[in-house]
């Protein structure tokens, strides 16, 4: 995905003790009109860094069901 050159939306979120993923699935939805070549979420979850990233549009939060997202 180092290739692409299309715009893209980018979102954020953060708890300190609930997972964010659909949170962020949420926003990605929102966004996607920004930039509809890929998406992804990365995760930060007790100090170890977790992704998924995926060619086309957002698609299920089934996708992102295994990444992990808990602060500690």
């Amino acid at each position: 995905m180092s290739c692409l050159r299309e715009a893209c939306g980018v979102v954020g979120a953060a708890h300190p003790e609930h997972d964010v993923v659909e949170q962020l699935w949420r926003g990605l939805l929102a966004v996607q009109h920004r930039g509809q070549e890929g998406n992804g979420i990365f995760t930060l979850d007790r100090g170890k860094f977790h992704h998924a990233k995926y060619l086309g549009l957002v698609g299920d939060l089934s996708k992102y069901g295994s990444l992990k997202g808990v602060e500690e």
